[in-house]
């Protein structure tokens, strides 16, 4: 069930995005707290919390670290060897690797949730760390006063050469992929909450939960308002879902955003069979 308007978890989101806009900077690792908190209600977050502040105090001891590379093995170190955290590779798929705090408890978890993590113990140490969206896998960028280094949150943080990358990039885009500056670009903090939701609404559209489906694409919602491929997407499952006015409203909020885009025409096309199917 969507939480309502009124609700203090939701709420807490919301205020918590609100600080992406210019205000302060996002605080990811607290912002996803707050979002995976949506799924376990009643939860204590202290815990939680005490947790990311002792992954924080624990990157700070190496804030005089210069160079990216050590960097980022510094937060491998601290992250795998101090507190135990792994990729699950064996049940990739199993909905608690895309919730933060199950991952906290867990010490495992999908490539983009421990790559939060290691985001959030970056940024403690005073460097700047971003995600980046490689094909095929989530990464974290580490910046230093000699360049940029790529770590693998999800193979204990090892430090990707463009040997693996191309690696990588082959697998997943064949062999006459190219790499390119493009590849290698941070993304937006919201991206990366996006990202989480994706991944968790991708399990329910395979488990043709469309409600569940739904709650989360409302989630996406309150990160970007404004993103007219969500709100497409929300229309055609509530249509699916057999709720054909309120994806009629969906549709036309589509067109409103942006008549120009490709998602407009895709929604005039469905807007018309909705017609038929209404009057």
């Amino acid at each position: 069930m969507s939480a309502g308007p009124t609700d203090p978890v939701t709420q807490a989101f919301r205020v918590a995005l609100g600080g992406g806009e210019g205000v302060r900077p996002l605080d990811l690792a607290e912002t996803t707290l707050l979002m995976s908190a949506l799924d376990r209600r009643g939860v204590d977050l202290s815990p939680y919390r005490a947790h990311l502040a002792s992954l924080a105090s624990a990157a700070q001891k190496y804030q005089d670290v210069e160079e990216a590379a050590v960097r980022g093995q510094v937060i491998a170190d601290v992250m795998t060897h101090d507190f135990g955290y792994e990729g699950d590779e064996e049940h990739f798929d199993n909905p608690d690797n895309a919730n933060l705090l199950s991952v906290i408890d867990r010490r495992a978890g999908v490539p983009v949730l421990l790559g939060i993590l290691y985001i959030h113990a970056a940024r403690a140490a005073g460097w700047r760390a971003m995600g980046v969206a490689f094909p095929g896998q989530f990464l974290v960028r580490i910046e230093g006063a000699d360049g940029i280094t790529l770590v693998d949150p999800f193979d204990e943080g090892r430090e990707m050469h463009q040997a693996d990358l191309y690696s990588l990039l082959h697998r997943v885009m064949g062999r006459m992929a190219r790499l390119d500056d493009r590849h290698l670009e941070p993304v937006p903090d919201e991206d990366v909450l996006l990202r989480v939701l994706n991944n968790l609404k991708g399990a329910a559209l395979r488990k043709r939960n469309g409600p569940r489906a739904l709650e989360l694409l409302d989630r996406m919602l309150v990160i970007a308002p404004r993103e007219a491929a969500i709100f497409y997407e929300q229309a055609q499952l509530l249509n699916r879902e057999g709720q054909p006015t309120a994806a009629k409203g969906k549709f036309e909020t589509v067109i409103a955003l942006d008549p120009q885009s490709p998602f407009a025409e895709r929604s005039l096309e469905e807007l018309a069979g909705l017609k038929r199917q209404l009057n």
